[in-house]
């Protein structure tokens, strides 16, 4: 995807031939032209760079020197002018020409507005960007809020770890729990938002951080009135020689830019308060980390962190629909599994050879935490008939119970116990067929009728019951043994496991976001090759189109089901 030197100069000299600009080659820089420019009675010099991998690659675009017009936006120190955002954008590479005027005409397009000052609104949007070239920045967890409200904020420290939270009980429910009383050194701090109509400039990247002076000059003309007097008070609780600031600073659209600043050698007083100074002040640039931030921009629901799910069975499809429902945002997931990860299941696993021998339940709990802030995990490494015996689980207890086991009537009996309970949450089930030709979702609890008992009504004798589900003719056996009894299992692979994981957690979030009240029986259809190519009979539901499956989602409800007719 490179273009030798050749084509890059070739494509220069096209353009600048079709340039009403005078442009020269930079002998000491290939694939580079230099131009000179004027911009509101200003000359400057631009520089027009083609990258290794144009055109797949956008051209740079260079001025100097870089505060010809001052300082403006989207324009670095380095001179690089920011003309155009990639995200989600597609550009014709068969035109190389015509994406190096594009990139020209928009570059002089962001000048000209700064140079007129008809975009200094910028700032705000790209306040953290800029605080984070600075001198001497130092980065910073933080999971402070971005409120409106002025507070008292702690700094935590431990090793090398440093936060800076709302509270402990933030950087608790951050670790998934751990305590953090006694392992972090607490020092309280200052979070100080400005108000929304505030329209402050950052300092210029080739410069220091702001001196004492201004930075109460910031603070002080930018703190809304009614806030005054408890931004003061707040200040005079605080005392030391080190102590630190946050920031918020509105944004043009919506939210706040959090930065910060380290202040040390503090004389006498706070350093926001007058006639106070320090000895030095070390920018913060704030990587947060705060659940409100994070969850939604990750795709999380932040409505989900207050609920709890109890997860039985951590196979292949309980193992992906746990780490689903973790992602989605669930804030407690309890899981239960009395089974070991065995070699021959590592291909469908979410845990893999890591966890070989390793409890399923409890495995999972580590990779959760491991891998999901915010997420508290506990894990039973038994079967769920014993937990519920014992006393250990209390399925009032959570939001939501979801079942995969794979094990129908371990699944029917649950679904029985918890149709005869009182205030017993919705329960879902998920499972999948063999040769990965469908997989199927069922919700029973929010409302009376409609239960996974209700697709087992008809028996075909000898006690088995046939599932009105299937995809796969009753009657039919597609346990496989590698290697004897104990080698007995379904066939079906990772992304078959996954399909289903993915249903079931929509599902799921729609139940306990409210979004569904019903009971519905979700399925999905996969390729049936390899399953007729066993000789294997599929069933009439498998004829159905997913258009007439999803409306005939409630259609499954028997009238005499034992358990919710």
């Amino acid at each position: 995807m490179t273009h030798s030197n050749d084509d890059v100069e070739e494509c220069l000299r096209q353009f600048a031939e079709k340039s009403p600009v005078d442009w020269a080659r930079d002998d000491d820089n290939p694939g580079t032209v230099v131009g000179e420019f004027e911009i509101e009675g200003t000359e400057a010099t631009l520089r027009l760079q083609v990258p290794s991998f144009f055109p797949t690659e956008l051209p740079g675009v260079y001025i100097e020197p870089w505060d010809a017009f001052g300082f403006i936006p989207h324009v670095q120190a380095d001179g690089r002018v920011c003309y155009q955002e990639t995200e989600g954008m597609v550009v014709d590479r068969r035109s190389p020409i015509s994406i190096l005027q594009g990139a020209l005409d928009k570059a002089l397009s962001v000048l000209r507005a700064g140079a007129q000052g008809k975009n200094e609104d910028v700032f705000a949007e790209e306040f953290e960007s800029y605080w984070r070239r600075l001198e001497n920045a130092t980065p910073i967890r933080s999971l402070i809020e971005a409120t409106d409200q002025p507070r008292l904020i702690r700094r935590a420290e431990k090793d090398d770890t440093v936060f800076l939270a709302d509270g402990e009980e933030q950087i608790s429910a951050f670790l998934n729990g751990s305590s953090v009383k006694g392992a972090f050194t607490i020092q309280k701090a200052l979070y100080a938002p400005l108000k929304k109509s505030a329209r402050v400039i950052p300092p210029r990247p080739d410069g220091p951080l702001w001196s004492d002076e201004r930075i109460r000059e910031v603070v002080w003309q930018n703190v809304a009135p009614v806030f005054e007097d408890k931004v003061r008070e707040l200040c005079e609780e605080l005392s030391g020689r080190t102590t630190t600031v946050v920031l918020g600073v509105p944004k043009e659209t919506e939210g706040r830019s959090l930065v910060g600043i380290r202040y040390k050698g503090v004389e006498t007083e706070h350093p926001l308060l007058p006639e106070s100074s320090s000895w030095k002040r070390i920018p913060l640039v704030l990587s947060r980390m705060d659940h409100g931030y994070i969850a939604p921009r990750s795709g999380a629901e932040t409505e989900l962190s207050s609920r709890s799910i109890l997860l039985v069975g951590g196979g292949a499809v309980g193992g992906h629909l746990s780490l689903e429902l973790g992602r989605a945002g669930a804030g407690e997931i309890t899981l239960v599994d009395p089974e070991k990860l065995r070699p021959e299941n590592t291909y469908r696993h979410a845990l893999g050879r890591s966890h070989w021998s390793d409890n399923k339940a409890k495995a999972l709990k580590d990779r959760l935490e491991s891998k999901l802030p915010y997420l508290e995990c506990e894990a039973f490494p038994c079967k769920i008939q014993k937990a519920l015996h014992r006393g250990e689980l209390d399925l009032r207890d959570y939001d939501l119970i979801v079942c995969a086991t794979g094990d129908m009537t371990l699944e029917m009996g649950l679904n029985e116990h918890v149709a005869g309970m009182e205030a017993t949450p919705p329960l879902l089930h998920a499972w999948l067929e063999p040769y990965g030709i469908g997989g199927h979702v069922l919700v029973s609890g929010n409302e009376e009728t409609g239960c996974l008992e209700c697709l087992f009504t008809s028996s075909s004798g000898g006690g088995r019951l046939n599932n009105r589900a299937a995809f796969a003719q009753n009657g039919q056996d597609f346990g496989r043994r590698l290697a004897g009894c104990g080698s007995l299992h379904t066939p079906y692979g990772s992304a078959d496991a996954l399909r289903t994981a993915e249903l079931a957690t929509r599902l799921a979030t729609d139940v306990l976001t409210g979004r569904e009240s019903g009971n519905p029986l979700r399925s999905w259809k996969g390729n049936p090759e390899e399953f007729l190519a066993e000789e294997y009979q599929l069933s009439n539901r498998f004829s159905l189109t997913s258009e007439q499956l999803e409306e005939q989602k409630y259609a499954y409800v028997a009238g005499g089901c034992p358990v919710c007719g």
